[in-house]
């Protein structure tokens, strides 16, 4: 059994995942990615209550993710354009860095990231993305935030992976939701070099009160509104919808529409 951290209000609690599917040795990192959904998928389908929003989601497939990679740390190259001028915690924040550190170099960046922002051309892009895993072939590009340094990264970073993780709650956000909508869309807007968009919605209320499934309606309501956007998508993504129990369900958008 995996052994689990203790992060925010995730409690250590007995693993029922398979560890024997996966390998550091794999050579495709989107392929441990894969593996490790479908371990987080089955926890979350056998222990519902430990997954009551997408915080514990994303928490559990950002760390089990991390333990499965081989070179997890990428050199940095920090960036100011985007970076307010007037501010020395913008200008100075990478000289004070290797001054501290008595030598040329900032250090090394995790390539696994959570809560990510990205920068073109110094113009900052919309959207926010849950969990991003940066492609292990080069130096990283991170940009200043307006004020200081935070996880703005430039589009010029290839990525393996970029995923937004929805979750129902009890039942106030919704798979056809405008927040889904926009994400999938951001997802597919991104003009960064990425080997998978995936948008995960995790439904702890996938039938109504009279016992009815939901998905067929909740997913015809969301390609609606996702086909008003058409002309938005660049890049296909991969839409995953998770059940609490029962079969999950994979489309992909644009193609699917």
């Amino acid at each position: 059994m995996f052994g689990r951290r203790t992060v925010g209000l995730i409690q250590p609690q007995p693993k029922t995942y398979n560890s024997s599917i996966i390998s550091k040795n794999m050579k495709d990192e989107t392929d441990i990615f894969k593996n490790v959904l479908e371990n987080v998928i089955s926890d979350f389908q056998k222990n519902p209550f430990n997954y009551t929003k997408e915080e514990p989601v994303i928490d559990e497939i950002y760390y089990e993710f991390r333990q499965r990679l081989d070179d997890t740390h990428n050199n940095v190259e920090f960036k100011t354009g985007y970076g307010n001028k007037d501010k020395w915690t913008v200008l100075e924040a990478t000289e004070r860095v290797k001054k501290e550190k008595e030598g040329k170099s900032i250090g090394k960046v995790c390539r696994v990231r959570r809560e990510i922002k990205f920068v073109k051309e110094d113009e900052a892009r919309d959207g926010t993305f849950d969990l991003a895993l940066f492609r292990n072939n080069s130096e990283l590009i991170m940009h200043s935030k307006r004020d200081g340094p935070g996880d703005y990264w430039d589009t010029e970073n290839d990525l393996s992976v970029l995923c937004e993780v929805k979750h129902s709650r009890n039942m106030g956000s919704r798979f056809y939701s405008d927040s889904s909508v926009d994400d999938i869309v951001g997802l597919s807007k991104n003009p960064a070099e990425i080997d998978e968009r995936i948008f995960l919605f995790f439904d702890w209320w996938p039938y109504n009160k009279n016992k009815n499934k939901q998905y067929d309606e909740r997913r015809k309501k969301l390609e609606n509104k996702l086909r008003d956007k058409k002309d938005k998508f660049q890049k296909n993504v991969e839409v995953i919808y998770v059940p609490r129990f029962g079969d999950r369900k994979t489309t992909n958008y644009p193609s699917d529409l």
